[in-house]
């Protein structure tokens, strides 16, 4: 016990339970299903959103420019599978429990995709699949919380041995709303979710640079990220992709870019943080900043 102005404090204090599942402090609870999702609950709001936190994995059968995945290819995802929790950090003023998943993964596309590509067949014409050898992607995320701070951060670290895929993180919102924001050059960027009835891309992927957001009269969802400049909004749903991996340049001719695969070790790092009416959303975007900029120690 330390005495603070008279008043007793309890300096063991710990923002982890025991078994890592629930992570609290005097602004939210975050609370750790089995299966790797999270629920948080923001106290000043009493809004709770649930099912954060998710893994996606699909094939990707186009190039370096645009995302396409096989006909029929069916979503891999985190949340089909039980997660590891191990209590990393635990005090006063931080907590970090990492959670590990382990997902069955194609090790690449079909042998059909080289032959396509070979032809130059463009990537809409494709009937290549998913191999059917697999293998284990281990996705290992450290999942922070600070004293008095709404925002969770991430850190998600794996090593990258498959091929022709994209791995994205999915942050599901429960907002039915018809237009978002994003962190664009410059600017604070407002943007439909739905794409005009002329948009042929099969999906709609949009550059952010340090956050998106999603909010309605009454409250909302901020993903800040650092580095991870592809998102999505798929329904009520933030989308921020981690890797495309493809073997191509694309666009004109067929040039093979081996290298483009992403092989290897990775480290991502992003946020999600909950407010309540559309004027504070403006703390989170301001949260969202800072994390660009590492602290300078003197």
């Amino acid at each position: 016990m330390a005495l603070v102005s008279g008043v007793a404090t309890n300096q063991t204090e710990k923002l982890a339970s025991a078994d890592g599942r629930i992570l609290e402090n005097t602004q939210i609870k975050v609370e750790i299903a089995e299966n790797g999702t999270l629920a948080i609950t923001d106290k000043t709001t009493q809004e709770t959103v649930t099912d954060l936190l998710v893994f996606e994995n699909v094939g990707d059968i186009a190039n370096e420019y645009i995302f396409m995945k096989p006909k029929n290819d069916q979503a891999i995802l985190s949340n089909d599978v039980v997660a590891d929790l191990k209590v990393v950090e635990n005090h006063a003023d931080k907590a970090v429990v990492k959670v590990t998943h382990v997902l069955e993964i194609p090790v690449s596309a079909d042998e059909l995709l080289d032959i396509e590509q070979q032809m130059v067949i463009g990537f809409t014409g494709r009937k290549a699949g998913r191999s059917k050898e697999t293998a284990p992607l281990t996705i290992e995320t450290f999942v922070t919380v600070h004293k008095d701070s709404k925002k969770v951060d991430f850190e998600t670290r794996l090593n990258n041995q498959m091929k022709d895929h994209r791995l994205r993180v999915l942050f599901p919102t429960a907002l039915q709303v018809e237009t978002h924001e994003a962190d664009s050059i410059y600017e604070i960027v407002e943007r439909p979710n739905q794409v005009s009835p002329s948009w042929e891309n099969p999906t709609n992927p949009q550059h952010q640079h340090a956050f998106a957001n999603l909010h309605d009269a009454t409250r909302g969802v901020t993903v800040g990220n650092f580095g991870l400049n592809e998102y999505e909004i798929v329904d009520d749903t933030i989308a921020v992709t981690l890797l495309r991996c493809v073997r191509e340049l694309g666009d004109w001719g067929y040039f093979p870019t081996p290298e483009a695969q992403c092989l290897g070790e990775h480290t991502f790092n992003y946020s999600v943080e909950l407010h309540g009416t559309p004027e504070t959303r403006y703390e989170t975007y301001k949260h969202a900043y800072t994390a660009q900029v590492p602290f300078t120690v003197a």
